[in-house]
């Protein structure tokens, strides 16, 4: 080393001291003596990787080794790489001096992204089509279904929707090993080579083999689907993810010239989360930067994707694959100070990633280095709690938030940050009920979720029960959502039987939607009836937009379902509008993929997502900072909390096993199931059409049981061989995933579980569990064994169902607001405030807004028809304190015939030009939200109820937004913001369209969405006061919120290019037509005035 710490610190200008880890590896050469330095970092979770990674960037950049514009970091996720971007440019521009040239930036990208940049780039040298386009999992499961479906030739004896699985699964495991169809083929038809000797060789014992033969004969029977599938991608120009790494590395192999130019523009590159790379992307990388300055940062404790297609030896193949003259000792630096937790929680996470050192070692692989905790690092808290039930395992990790969000403090002085980590998803909604019934917002979060929100699966209901009238368990959760009493459940599964039995006698199966449709004939009490009859006109209703395409179906169940509604009571509306937003997008891409898509192929590529490990992904959404976070272990990789809670801790959930069972009965005591050795057997791809088998895989070396092929060893023992290292090689990735879930926690740890879960067999404690409760200072509880008469106890509880279900909140605020105003309706006006207080300022408002409505209503229509002019409902509206939209108030100054609109009349079929633009208004919105200016695609968001035409016209609305030169860099300070204000007795409302904040402008710009063309000349429009009491009271509304200058505009997209008017623009226009300044409040004042000048008021 060269440099001291200290002496980096100064010359990066850095906030700390580097470590002497972190010093070799911030100054370890890019190139030594002319030869390229390849570099493996091996970095403990919460050891500042990142940070070192970015050092190291700008020290070679400060040291002249290379330009900033010549990096290339990569990484998994679009996350992790803007975040490993930001660090770069952070680290990179703070040592710019005159000397020294910082004008070109880091580039920072995924790793499938840079080979799909390599094949749109280059692929026209080898031959590929210019055009390629791309299919997004929607467009491949559909493909594959259709194939399947017409499929003539033999196939395993699956369902459609299975087989459409396994062929994808199997078809991506192909693809992650670097292989195409035909080489596939091939490696099968020599594993069933080896299946035959190996019968032969145990003639008395063929069992086991004739069994792996069989799934390997499966496979060779879903090629065929593969081959067909590639077939017909082919002739479309149409390519996916599976295909990119493997054309890249076509192009670099057959391409010097390539590779030449490739290694030239990166002159050092940074691979990220280089554990989980699979072995196409290492052999891509390798072909492409071998003997080149690349630095891989991975840590084996954290390889947890090994079920996605990750290299089981990427780490330890890494010198082999890039470095010939690499001193391989020498140029493996750790990382192995952890920055992250704290003393307790270090010593319980280092004891369960314990036996992953010691088979590290035994194997000669790759070590994760032991963490240690900084100086600094304070005690920190773990706690071990296994009780009886589910239901206690999920009231105390409710407590361990509600304490750990009171006791801990968060980051300056803010509130502690807390997460629960899952293992089975199926916890999740369980969890957040809990959290919330204590008052506490939580909220789910992670790459998986959204088929597991609720309102995604109330509105998937709504539209499995519309399109299958034979899917009862759909219409059975919206029957349950009703609350109906048992006695009204009973009487309609009795009337679904008398009418599966028919006039015939004749039974056939029994159709819960025929008794839906039926109910008068099921004699339900009178609310019971009410409600299910409604149901079935929403049912009804739905139905008959079956002709529609499926976002329009999907925007019409959005509006059906009241889903959006019923949020807005519980405050969740937002979260729920995304979230639907999310699914309308996939539905969207489904549809645009597809030659001929319908509901019922979206259902069933929906059911076929949710069956897979990684689901649809949420919205992109900043998380709430106040919010409890719930997700799943997986999707925590790379966060941390203050605290956290880790859930289902017992065995066959976490770790996750098939067989044996999670516990035995020994005596009066349930015991663990697990062999001596502790290992769950499984017999992994052997059962697994899916999966490759190990022998053929490019990581074979590293994977275990070749010893099982002998003909020595007799089947019994062969078998036992085969589960217990195929399970001891699983077992492994489960203690990964631990290892990851527990050092999220930078404070305190919480680890929980329960002997009994849905189930009647209990479960033991899972080994991690166990392993933590040995931990000196570990607060440790574990209920005993459960004797019988607990089972029977708890078994009754789990039988027992209670209908209907306790009002949730949506249903217990309509119940208190419905009560409440019906106690009004009887009260005279002067006690009304009193009551409507209970309620809350904001609920309370409404309702007195609606009971004065209602008064007027009332008084108006007790007029005679004859009587019925402008001047009554002006003298109504005088007599009230009305309110006015921005929207409307325009219309409304100098024109009594506008006026009779007040009535509420009933809704109106929204113009044409306002269902465009509700639709434009909705994809900008999430377009802002989004905040990816990589993004701006019009196929990524909803297009609900569009004809053709309308889409047409939305395109290029959305083309015209796309096209603004500054949108790309603004960002969102609000957006579609509701506001109200008065002004002398007139209280006017609006929602402002956006606020934004644009790089190199002092002023927060207010904009206003316009779908029409811009006037081509402002002072003769007729639209000129419209506008300028528009965005007058937009701009009145907005500086309650803000002391910084304002620039309000119009924004017009319904030209041929986008047309930008100001309200200063517009104020010029006024006093040049009417030769005095334009005043916003003279004109409101003016209103009012008329307001109570009207006769009778």
């Amino acid at each position: 080393m060269t440099d001291s710490g200290k002496d980096i610190k100064e010359l990066l200008k850095l906030k700390f001291v580097p470590t002497k880890e972190q010093q070799q590896i911030i100054e370890f050469p890019l190139v030594a003596q002319g030869v390229p330095q390849p570099l493996l970092v091996v970095a403990g979770a919460g050891s500042g990787k990142t940070a070192t990674m970015s050092t190291r960037a700008a020290y070679a950049v400060a040291t002249r080794q290379v330009d900033a514009g010549q990096i290339l970091g990569l990484t998994f996720t679009r996350k992790a790489a803007a975040e490993l971007r930001e660090k770069l440019v952070e680290a990179i521009p703070k040592q710019s001096s005159d000397e020294l040239d910082f004008g070109q930036l880091p580039v920072s990208t995924t790793y499938n992204a840079f080979a799909l940049g390599v094949v749109q780039e280059f692929g026209s040298l080898i031959g590929l089509p210019t055009n390629l386009v791309h299919m997004d999992s929607a467009a491949s499961w559909q493909l594959m279904n259709d194939i399947v479906q017409g499929w003539t030739e033999p196939l395993p004896e699956r369902s459609m929707n299975t087989l459409t699985e396994d062929a994808l699964r199997l078809r991506e495991d192909i693809a992650n090993q670097g292989m195409d169809v035909a080489t596939a083929r091939r490696r099968l038809e020599q594993m069933n080579s080896r299946f035959d000797l190996a019968i032969a060789d145990h003639p008395r014992g063929p069992k086991l083999w004739i069994s792996g033969q069989n799934v390997n004969n499966g496979r060779l029977l879903l090629l065929g689907l593969i081959e067909e599938f590639d077939r017909r991608k082919a002739e479309t120009g149409r390519t996916d993810f599976a295909d990119q790494v493997l054309m890249a590395t076509r192009i670099v192999k057959e391409s010097p010239h390539v590779v030449a130019t490739l290694r030239e523009r990166h002159r050092a590159v940074f691979l990220d989360e280089f554990q989980d790379t699979s072995v196409a992307q290492m052999e891509f990388l390798a072909q492409l930067f071998h003997d080149h300055p690349v630095t891989a940062v991975g840590d084996p404790n954290q390889a947890i994707y090994g079920w996605r297609g990750a290299s089981a030896g990427a780490l330890d193949d890494f010198h082999l694959r890039f470095s010939r003259h690499a001193d391989t000792e020498r140029s493996t630096l750790c990382l192995s100070t952890s920055w992250r937790n704290a003393q307790r929680i270090l010593e319980v996470a280092n004891s369960v990633a314990a036996p992953l050192r010691v088979i590290a070692k035994k194997r000669k692989r790759i070590e994760s280095p032991k963490l240690e905790s900084m100086e600094e690092a304070l005690l920190g808290e773990v706690s071990v709690d296994y009780e009886l039930s589910e239901n206690e395992q999920i009231t105390r990790i409710a407590d361990f938030v509600e304490h750990a969000r009171s006791e801990l403090e968060g980051k300056n002085g803010s509130l502690a940050s807390v997460a629960v980590l899952c293992r089975r998803r199926s916890l999740i909604p369980l969890v957040l009920q809990a959290v919330r019934d204590r008052g506490i917002p939580a909220e789910t979060v992670g790459a998986d979720g959204l088929l597991f929100h609720p309102a995604v699966a109330d509105l998937r209901a709504y539209l499995r029960a519309s399109t299958d009238i034979g899917d009862s368990p759909a219409l059975l959760r919206l029957l349950i959502k009703l609350r109906l009493g048992t006695d009204d459940l009973w009487k309609l599964g009795r009337l679904a039987s008398r009418c599966a039995r028919g006039k015939t006698g004749e039974r056939s199966p029994a159709l819960l939607s025929e008794a839906v449709d039926r109910v008068e004939e099921a004699d339900l009490s009178e609310a019971g009836t009410f409600r299910v009859r409604r149901l079935a006109a929403q049912l009804q209703e739905l139905r008959g937009a079956a002709g529609w395409s499926i976002v329009d179906q999907i925007a019409r169940a959005r509006i059906i379902s009241g889903l959006e509604r019923d949020a807005v009571v519980t405050g969740e509306h937002q979260q729920v509008a995304e979230v639907l937003d999310t699914l309308t997008n996939f539905a969207a891409s489904y549809q645009d993929s597809n030659p001929h898509p319908t509901m019922q192929g979206f259902l069933s590529w929906l059911e076929a997502a949710e069956a897979r490990e990684g689901g649809l992904s949420l919205p992109h959404v900043q998380p709430d900072p106040n919010a409890v976070q719930v997700m799943t272990v997986h999707a925590s990789k790379g966060l941390e909390w203050d605290a956290v809670a880790v859930a289902d801790l017992e065995l066959t959930a976490f770790p996750s096993y098939r067989s044996p069972k999670s516990a035995k009965k020994v005596e009066d005591e349930w015991v663990s199931p697990l062999p001596e050795s502790g290992i769950p057997g499984q017999k992994g791809w052997w059962e697994d059409y899916r999966s490759l088998p190990y022998p053929i895989r490019g990581d074979a070396e590293v994977l275990p049981h070749e010893d099982i092929w002998s003909a020595e060893l007799k089947a019994t023992a062969a078998g036992e061989l085969l589960r217990q290292d195929i399970g001891a090689y699983l077992l492994a990735e489960e203690r990964r995933l631990a290892y990851v879930a527990f050092t999220r926690a930078r404070m305190r740890l919480g680890l929980f579980g329960s002997w009994l879960g849905s189930g009647a067999t209990p479960r033991y404690p899972s080994m991690f569990l166990m392993e933590a409760s040995k931990v000196t200072g570990v607060v440790t509880y574990i209920h005993p064994s459960p004797q019988e008469e607990e089972l029977i106890k708890e078994q009754r509880a789990l039988n027992e169902y209670s209908f209907p279900e306790p009002p949730d909140n949506v249903t217990k605020a309509l119940q208190s607001s419905a009560w409440l105003v019906r106690e009004e309706r009887k009260a005279p006006a002067s006690t009304r405030s009193a009551a409507l207080a209970q309620l809350g300022s904001e609920l309370s408002k409404d309702i007195e807004a609606l009971l004065s409505e209602r008064t007027q209503i009332e008084r108006y229509r007790s007029l005679d028809l004859e009587r019925r002019s402008a001047t009554d409902v002006l003298a109504a509206v005088a007599d009230s304190d009305w309110t006015f939209s921005a929207t409307q108030l325009p219309r409304l100054v100098g024109n009594e015939g506008l006026w009779m609109e007040l009535r509420r009349p009933l809704p109106q079929k929204p113009g044409h030009g306002a269902v465009i633009g509700t639709a434009f208004h909705q994809w900008v919105e999430t377009t802002l939200r989004r905040a990816a200016a990589d993004d701006l695609e019009a196929e990524d968001y909803p297009q609900l109820g569009l004809s053709e035409k309308d889409h047409v016209i939305l395109k290029r609305l959305q083309q015209n937004f796309a096209s603004l030169a500054w949108i790309h860099d603004a960002s969102a300070i609000a957006l579609e913001v509701p506001f109200s204000f008065a002004h002398q007795g007139v209280l006017l409302r609006g929602r402002i369209d956006a606020v934004l904040e644009v790089p190199g402008q002092s002023e927060q710009w207010l904009i206003d969405w316009k779908t029409g063309r811009a006037p081509s000349d402002h002072g003769n429009d007729s639209r000129l006061v419209d506008y300028l009491i528009q965005l007058g009271t937009y701009v009145l509304a907005w500086k309650d919120n803000t002391t910084a200058p304002l620039r309000a505009q119009l924004v017009f997209l319904g030209d041929s290019v986008p047309q930008v008017v100001t309200l200063e623009e517009l104020e010029d226009a006024y006093l040049h037509r009417y030769g005095k300044p334009w005043d916003l409040l003279d004109a409101l004042s003016a209103f009012s005035d008329r307001l109570r000048q009207v006769p009778g008021a």
